[in-house]
């Protein structure tokens, strides 16, 4: 296959399209200029028969927030179980969780269980850390 030559070029690229590149670039471990020319090497070998507005993807004009209501619900689901326990089970789940956590991830190690006995002591926990307290 013959070297194809490099060009050195200018271009404006919005911000939120840049993020976007470099964590790309970074997930795949490539340069943000191969992120940027795989994109368009591969929207140039796809048929490109529409472009309403140069979108190619069509979305449906309601978004649908099912998934994200679910998980919610999920999480409360959660949140009220644990909140049915004793602090003294908690605690153990906890313990047992740390345990789990260090079998399969032994390098990477947490020297502290925080566990607090309402949400607002964690909000007032929280807003105590970002203020340096």
């Amino acid at each position: 296959m013959a070297k194809r030559p490099l060009y050195r070029i200018s271009m404006t690229i919005p911000a939120d399209v840049l993020r976007q590149a470099d964590q790309l670039a970074r997930h795949w471990s490539r340069s943000r200029s191969w992120v940027i020319s795989e994109a368009i090497r591969r929207l140039a070998a796809g048929p490109v028969t529409a472009m309403p507005g140069l979108s190619l993807v069509a979305e449906s004009a309601a978004p649908t927030y099912e998934a994200a209501a679910a998980v919610a619900e999920g999480r409360l689901a959660q949140i009220r179980a644990s909140l049915a326990l004793s602090p003294a089970d908690r605690l153990r789940r906890a313990e047992s969780l740390v345990s789990l956590s260090r079998a399969v991830h032994p390098r990477t190690r947490r020297n502290q269980v925080i566990g607090f006995d309402t949400l607002e002591d964690f909000a007032l926990w929280k807003k105590a850390r970002r203020a340096g307290a």
